[in-house]
């Protein structure tokens, strides 16, 4: 579930392989997107509310433009499900997690991904600090676990495990 942040547009997941599209002013379905081939597990809108990106149960992040009602990308980068999604505050990276212990950040112009840590359990939900002043993302575990993770260097050569810091249920 997730709504822009004037509050004109709703968009649900479901086990259906869909999304619905709400307005929540009145609470009327304007319409749904299929295109997944499993349950739809995450989803994010930019601040306008017309791109939302969708995480689902078939490893795939889709792209959706919501104005021309269609899917305009898919992203193949997980090889499990996904259950987290999060995005920068100019929706250019999407951060994205799942039953596959790992995290990626997919650049949504370039459409590189790369790995940016792996957890010893699921990751159930990811978050990034506001601003993304430091760079870092917060990921919290099915084991109840949170970690925080920093995702830039500052042009310095880290090792992935000073890259984390731990935080034990």
């Amino acid at each position: 579930l997730a709504m822009n942040p004037t509050g004109t547009v709703l968009v649900s997941g479901s086990t259906e392989n869909a999304l619905r599209v709400w307005d929540p002013r009145t609470g009327t379905k304007s319409f749904k997107l299929k295109g997944h081939t499993s349950n739809v597990k995450a989803i994010v809108l930019n601040n306008s509310g017309r791109l939302c990106l969708s995480g689902s149960s078939d490893n795939t992040i889709r792209l959706w433009d919501l104005g021309q009602q269609r899917c305009v990308q898919t992203f193949a980068v997980h090889t499990d499900s996904i259950w987290s999604l999060a995005t920068d505050t100019n929706f250019t990276h999407i951060y994205s997690g799942g039953g596959g212990c790992n995290c990626y950040v997919t650049d949504l112009h370039t459409r590189e991904s790369s790995l940016l840590f792996t957890e010893s359990h699921p990751i159930s939900k990811l978050c990034l600090e506001p601003d993304h002043k430091e760079g870092a993302i917060w990921a919290a575990t099915s084991d109840s676990n949170i970690n925080k993770w920093f995702t830039h260097n500052h042009g310095e050569a880290v090792d992935l495990a000073s890259r984390q810091r731990k935080f034990v249920a």
